[in-house]
């Protein structure tokens, strides 16, 4: 079953953010102002797993074999998304446009850490519910992160109804920026908190080695 979370306003603490330093408490009210925070997801069973791929629930196949090795003990998947809304990067060219660049600066920065903040208490929240139920998380993964490509992006905003709020653009980019999608599995048993070291077929290649930073690859 698909659920929201709508303007969800959590405080950051600007304080544990060096680059926000210069931000004042009317910085903050603009901003804040400028979003519309919306949280949905949906919980999916695992209805197969192979060497290198997992298949869910709505026909939807992962191929990866590192969400493979984190999900190995899972029951279940939620897949999700979170997003600020178009008002941030509208507020973001407006600053620009009028000359005032600190001001988006601090407002990029800002919306950056407020999604990933919105994201987590999300994660408390279900990972309380959850408990309730005898089920721990893995940890939460989105596109883009070592072989989980980012093509996945297009089909996570399809099961989640988000078509349209949520553009994927042809190179798998979120729109409106402030966009984050997820995928997380849930166990009958704690999850140890540490990215898995993959043994044999870590990596399919086609990547830029340049820019990976996942212990998933063999290479590191």
């Amino acid at each position: 079953m698909l659920k929201k979370m709508q303007n969800i306003l959590p405080q950051l603490e600007v304080s544990k953010y060096p680059e926000l330093s210069g931000i004042s408490a009317e910085d903050i009210k603009i901003i804040q102002k400028a979003i519309t925070s919306e949280i949905v997801w949906k919980d999916l069973n695992i209805i197969s797993a192979g060497d290198k791929e997992i298949i869910l629930e709505e026909n939807f196949k992962v191929e990866s074999f590192y969400l493979r090795e984190v999900f190995f003990d899972a029951i279940k998947v939620t897949v999700g998304c979170v997003t600020l809304g178009k008002g941030i990067p509208q507020l973001i060219n407006e600053k620009m446009s009028s000359g005032e660049y600190y001001l988006a600066a601090l407002a990029d920065s800002y919306a950056s850490q407020y999604v990933e903040l919105l994201a987590e208490k999300w994660f408390e929240m279900r990972k309380q519910e959850q408990r309730s139920r005898g089920l721990f998380p893995t940890l939460r993964f989105s596109p883009g992160y070592g072989d989980f490509e980012l093509k996945y992006q297009k089909e996570i905003i399809s099961i989640l109804e988000m078509e349209d709020i949520i553009n994927v653009t042809e190179s798998f980019l979120l729109e409106p920026e402030k966009t984050i999608t997820f995928l997380m599995g849930w166990c009958k048993e704690p999850q140890k908190n540490i990215y898995p070291e993959l043994a044999t077929n870590a990596c399919p290649g086609g990547g830029n080695c340049a820019y990976c930073r996942t212990k998933a690859c063999l290479k590191m």
